[in-house]
């Protein structure tokens, strides 16, 4: 069974192999918090105005570096014609950058990564914790929230995560070498939320709304921006793959770029 990371499935054109088009890109999960596994992925295309759209994921037939194949382009349906699909998205579950607190109430860090195997149940999570990446297993995740992911006792990470260093992840790369495998590496938070501002912090994450930053498509960078360890030149032009990417590195600076777009 191979074990996936989350964004090995984003970012990337779906491909009609029937068709022979493509016929939109992947944007996110869908999760089911509850069976604590991928449901859906949502998916942006040339009819964004007409609703959510999304691909279920046994619909999928491959994924590799360069693109995601199904069938035919009627696998991707409105969420309206999958029974579940309004009650997950209401719940708004994003498990990459939610804060990790254990069931004493103290903070651990932030997930920084998930993956998922052939069944797209989630098996591990990856937390960043004091700039240390660590793996734990999904059995010892009680929840998956609202940009919270709720742990076991405040010693599970000493006691059954596992450090992920430079060296595995080479290793994964040459294993897998037909997928996209992104090193968690490159995208910790720069300012991981401290003790003393973790309420305000929880409550700004969860109050952004992607789609709000729907009208700066097309924009230019009128400056470098800086988020995490990635800079967005100035003259880039603004579309959904750097949405999601400053969502998933650093969401707090979404706000920002008002100041930087034109």
């Amino acid at each position: 069974m191979m074990i996936r990371k989350s964004k090995d499935f984003l970012n990337l054109p779906i491909i009609s192999c029937s068709e022979g088009i493509t016929v939109g890109t992947t944007v996110k999960f869908l999760i089911n918090a509850t069976e604590k596994k991928v449901s859906s992925i949502i998916v942006s295309d040339d009819e964004y105005y007409k609703g959510v759209k999304l691909l279920p994921v046994n619909l999928i037939l491959g994924v590799g570096n360069d693109a995601l194949v199904i069938n035919k382009s009627s696998n991707i349906v409105p969420y309206t014609n999958i029974a579940t699909a309004e009650d997950l998205l209401k719940e708004q579950i994003d498990i990459i950058s939610s804060v990790v607190i254990n069931n004493h109430g103290k903070k651990e860090g932030i997930v920084d990564e998930f993956e998922i195997d052939d069944e797209y149940n989630i098996v591990n999570v990856i937390i960043n914790k004091n700039s240390n990446l660590v793996s734990i297993p999904i059995d010892k995740v009680k929840v998956f929230g609202k940009k919270l992911t709720i742990i076991e006792d405040e010693d599970i990470i000493e006691k059954n995560g596992i450090n992920i260093s430079d060296d595995n992840i080479d290793k994964e790369k040459e294993l897998h070498s037909d997928v996209n495998v992104v090193s968690p590496l490159d995208n910790l938070p720069t300012n991981p939320i401290n003790d003393t501002n973790d309420t305000n912090d929880i409550n700004d994450i969860n109050n952004i709304n992607l789609y709000e930053y729907d009208v700066y498509y097309d924009s230019t960078f009128i400056s470098d921006f800086k988020v995490g360890n990635k800079t967005y030149k100035k003259g880039t032009n603004f579309n959904e793959k750097i949405l999601n990417e400053i969502y998933s590195i650093e969401p707090n600076k979404l706000k920002d770029l008002v100041n930087v777009l034109e």
